[in-house]
């Protein structure tokens, strides 16, 4: 969905483009988080962060087991300078994915932080299990 968000922004029709990636989160948003991820992404492409986050946290009561999406709500939520939800939604993702993929991404929100020696510590460990 996201190559054909880009191809169809491309083009020119980057309203069809929205509207079909947004129709997609409302009909299977519930069941998988591949479409938040996506709307998610589109619509921070689109300079709406406010609206992008918006979505994530409704994204993430829908399926506030899913670990993977906890990580994609900690990186965005880091990106755009939400540090306190990013820590929120790190610590909502621990144990509920693979070690490697949550040390990567507390490594990369501690590197955002400026705290580079937990960062260093993170990279480590995932080093040590890959």
């Amino acid at each position: 969905a996201w190559s054909y968000f880009v191809a169809a922004q491309a083009r020119g029709e980057t309203a069809r483009a929205l509207d079909f990636v947004t129709d997609r989160f409302q009909r299977f948003g519930a069941r998988n988080a591949a479409p938040a991820r996506t709307l998610c992404r589109a619509l921070e492409e689109l300079s709406r962060p406010l609206e992008a986050l918006e979505l994530l946290e409704q994204a993430c009561s829908l399926r506030p087991e899913d670990g993977e999406l906890a990580l994609f709500a900690a990186e965005m939520h880091s990106r755009l300078g939400n540090e306190e939800a990013a820590s929120r939604h790190l610590r909502s993702a621990e144990g509920r994915v693979r070690d490697v993929a949550w040390h990567r991404a507390a490594a990369i929100l501690s590197s955002a932080r400026g705290e580079l020696a937990v960062s260093l510590g993170h990279w480590e460990q995932v080093l040590a299990r890959e």
